[in-house]
């Protein structure tokens, strides 16, 4: 029921240069990624479903954003202000300076912060999902990982939009009414791009984005 989100761009945010789909409600995202090594997605909720508690202060769709335009990452996930945002879960990667990767998870009152290992992993919603829910979705990704090495990006695209047994309630593309998967959006990084696509599963419309990505090596001459 809301408005459809804006196919993705390069936007100037706070003097930078950020690629992100744009929320056609409050005008932020959900998802995005720099030139200069920052990748930022955020999730519904921490660690399970919680009671609303409005007003919320901002929506957080802007905490995206700030993340993205943060001058220092791990500074931003440790001291930004939080208070009267509605719970969410952050995956962010920085590969500025040197790669790391980070989890954020604010539940209303407490945030919590972990750095993640080298490795794939899947996340779900907490406010969508139960545990049951989630439980299956880990299943299902690691039957896949035993089936996928090469992590091709056409792949990946292909179980979030497949990946179930075939009930629509808990499969990956979801359809609960007027609940339901809207859009896949994948980030791909290679030595020359940070692209990003975006399937509009409504109308069945893909789009990309791309700039040119910055190495380390770049990074530290520029």
């Amino acid at each position: 029921m809301r408005k459809p989100a804006l196919m993705p761009e390069v936007y100037d945010v706070a003097g930078k240069h950020i690629m992100f789909p744009k929320d056609g409600e409050a005008g932020g995202t959900w998802i995005g990624a720099t030139p200069y090594g920052r990748v930022v997605c955020l999730m519904n909720g921490a660690f399970v479903r919680h009671e609303r508690e409005l007003p919320y202060r901002m929506s957080r769709g802007q905490v995206v954003l700030d993340a993205l335009t943060a001058d220092n990452l791990e500074d931003f996930l440790q001291n930004y202000f939080l208070e009267k945002i509605e719970p969410f879960t952050i995956v962010a990667f920085d590969w500025e300076n040197e790669f790391q990767r980070w989890e954020l998870r604010w539940d209303g009152k407490q945030r919590h912060i972990k750095a993640l290992p080298h490795e794939p992993q899947i996340w779900s919603s907490s406010t969508l999902y139960d545990d049951e829910m989630h439980d299956k979705r880990k299943k299902w990704f690691a039957e896949w990982l035993s089936e996928n090495t090469d992590y091709q990006v056409n792949r990946i695209r292909n179980f979030h939009k497949t990946a179930g047994d075939g009930n629509p309630i808990t499969d990956l593309r979801t359809e609960r009414g007027f609940l339901r998967t809207v859009s896949v959006t994948t980030i791909e990084k290679s030595d020359l791009t940070v692209k990003m696509t975006y399937e509009d599963l409504r109308t069945e419309t893909t789009d990309t984005a791309e700039f040119p990505a910055f190495t380390l090596e770049k990074v530290a001459l520029r």
